[in-house]
């Protein structure tokens, strides 16, 4: 694979990664000089980031997923008025 294919390559995978068209060139322009570490560390930082995100809603499902379980195990249903009221 030549030179052109890989850095097409690396930009779409950059790109479905969620890092925004500065941060790709940056990285692009360190692999280009040799800088492995500085890339891993940018993409240390990304992936940390989306993990952060997925760790917030892990916690609002979990508090969903809480309140389905207290409902079915508990036959909650919603309070009714009372007829003639």
């Amino acid at each position: 694979m030549n030179e052109t294919n890989q850095d097409f390559l690396m930009r779409r995978n950059l790109t479905d990664a969620g890092l925004p068209e500065a941060t790709i060139s940056e990285i692009l322009s360190l692999l280009g000089e040799g800088r492995d570490i500085a890339v891993r560390r940018i993409l240390a930082r990304h992936r940390t980031s989306l993990l952060n995100t997925v760790h917030e809603n892990q916690t609002r499902i979990d508090c969903l997923d809480y309140l389905i379980y207290d409902m079915d195990h508990n036959n909650r249903k919603p309070d009714r008025p009372a007829k003639g009221i």
